[in-house]
């Protein structure tokens, strides 16, 4: 057994004695929640997205598919900004993190795979078809939800294009705003949708409203 693995494992029996693991109630048909704002490329409820372009889409819809007594784990995604992901509404107390699990990726992923909850892939993790549908499967056998940097088999895949740049918050040196263009990368039938944030969550946005922000932002960087 590799270390990384081993890791996975001690990591998450430390944490689960720590705050105890309660039983959760039976999903809903047809999965989790997810942002109000995707229901249109996703619908209300499914039970993963592959989200691919922007970090900050992907906690949004971390946040809304993780229930208060669920776990979540997140394997081979190490520049993901873990004050992002609090604000955004992730419990990190609840969180167990593998970010670089190596060769040892499908292993880790299937041991984490079996405690349900949220399982999130990062961009680095390499798997095969197959390993993806097993981890997938093993995970949905325990009502949890996937979430995926990349592509992945029997899950929607939403790719997000930046229409404006992160404007940051005066005095503050925080992002307080951003939008982008999200497609449906393996339905490209579906319509596109702007979806902006403003650092209090996701919102749909026009492409006139995006324009007019980015003209907005231009001006202040020119100075008038």
């Amino acid at each position: 057994m590799s270390n990384r693995l081993a890791q996975a494992r001690a990591a998450l029996a430390a944490a689960e004695e720590r705050v105890g693991v309660r039983k959760r109630p039976l999903a809903a048909p047809g999965g989790r929640p997810v942002p109000t704002v995707l229901h249109g490329l996703l619908g209300a409820r499914c039970l993963g997205v592959a989200v691919s372009g922007s970090s900050a889409l992907l906690l949004q819809v971390w946040a809304a598919a993780m229930r208060a007594d669920d776990w979540g784990a997140i394997v081979g995604f190490p520049t993901l900004g873990w004050d992002a992901a609090r604000e955004a509404g992730i419990d990190l107390g609840r969180v167990v993190a593998v970010p670089d699990p190596g060769s040892a990726a499908a292993r880790v992923l299937g041991v984490l795979s079996e405690v349900g909850g949220v399982l999130v892939v990062g961009p680095t993790v390499q798997l095969s078809a197959p390993q993806q549908r097993t981890i997938g499967q093993k995970l949905w056998r325990q009502e949890g939800f996937l979430l995926s940097a990349q592509a992945w088999p029997g899950v929607p895949h939403v790719v997000a294009q930046k229409v404006t740049c992160p404007q940051l918050g005066l005095g503050e040196g925080r992002i307080a705003g951003a939008s982008w263009r999200v497609t449906r990368a393996d339905r490209p039938g579906y319509a596109p949708i702007t979806v902006a944030w403003d650092g209090d969550g996701l919102q749909a946005a026009s492409a006139r409203r995006a324009e007019r922000q980015v003209i907005a932002l231009r001006q202040v960087r020119s100075g008038r």
